[in-house]
């Protein structure tokens, strides 16, 4: 007897990066543990548009541990939309300036063509279900993500990108939803106490990453769905990067149609892409993830 088994594509294969939205990151420069300094946010923001991705938003923690406030998340936010812009205006005089001598380096034309990001980015916050949440919930100390008509609200920057390009759907579905997180290894108390708060705030709860929480199990995951808060898949959970256990999960989920939307949860450039070149999609998965990458 003859065993055939199915082909498997990579995150890289799949076609899942081309024009994506990726609702969950961490390359905000220097505000948590993701991506530190402002040059290596800025090659990352360069990889992803090269990769394809069409829409990012910044993520970075709310937690005790890492007391970020609104207010100072927004000034580092525009402090990365002027570099880019600056950066911008830059390619664009170089560009000129190329096509003004006629050379014929078509590397370098590559090469400044890639740099103009053509990136939509926005700021929202994972907030930590931690005991200081309910304080945060009740002031409105919050980053939730944040769309009106289409057009992201004070919370962008849309560079060298016109807003008609951009996936108005996938902003429809994320308005006014609050990315939460809770301990891997256990449950915050009164768990869905505290997203019944959120929903009754006005704002739709999406917990981020919910493959890697070690204590939930199917029949958590129902009940989550039930309550209508939205799930966002860690795509490097499929690829094994947080442990057999979470990739089992995520397989499972995403052949339930659990989740809502994708995340690529990037802390660091070179770990994303060791990942994403791991074979870890079916085509039937790769299929969904596509889906769920334009929502």
């Amino acid at each position: 007897m003859f065993f055939f088994k199915r082909k498997r594509y990579s995150i890289l294969e799949s076609g899942l990066l081309q024009g994506m939205t990726d609702c969950h990151c961490h390359i905000l420069p220097g505000v948590d543990d993701g991506i530190q300094t402002m040059d290596e946010a800025l090659r990352a923001l360069q990889k992803m548009a090269e990769l394809g991705v069409s829409e990012i938003w910044l993520t970075p923690h709310i937690m005790e541990d890492i007391p970020n406030t609104p207010a100072d998340l927004r000034q580092r936010f525009a402090e990365l939309s002027t570099q880019l812009s600056t950066l911008n205006t830059q390619h664009s005089t170089l560009n000129t300036q190329h096509s003004t001598l006629n050379t014929q380096h078509s590397t370098l034309n590559t090469q400044l063509s890639t740099l103009n990001t053509q990136l939509s980015l926005h700021l929202a916050a994972e907030h930590m279900l931690d005991t200081l949440f309910m304080q945060r919930l009740a002031n409105d100390d919050l980053l939730p993500y944040q769309v009106q008509s289409g057009k992201a609200e004070a919370n962008s920057c849309v560079p060298s990108v016109a807003s008609d390009q951009r996936s108005s759907a996938s902003l429809f579905t994320l308005h006014s939803s609050l990315l939460v997180e809770t301990s891997y290894f256990h449950p915050p108390m009164g768990l869905y106490d505290l997203l019944a708060g959120i929903r009754k705030k006005g704002y739709t709860p999406l917990l981020a990453h919910p493959e890697r929480y070690m204590y939930m199990e199917d029949a958590d995951y129902r009940r989550l769905r039930d309550m209508d808060v939205k799930l966002q898949l860690n795509i490097l959970s499929l690829a094994g990067a947080y442990g057999d256990a979470a990739a089992r999960k995520a397989h499972r989920l995403l052949h339930q149609n659990a989740y809502s939307c994708l995340g690529t949860d990037l802390h660091n450039l070179n770990d994303f892409l060791e990942y994403a070149e791991e074979k870890c999609l079916t085509k039937e998965e790769a299929i969904l993830m596509n889906t769920l990458s334009k929502v």
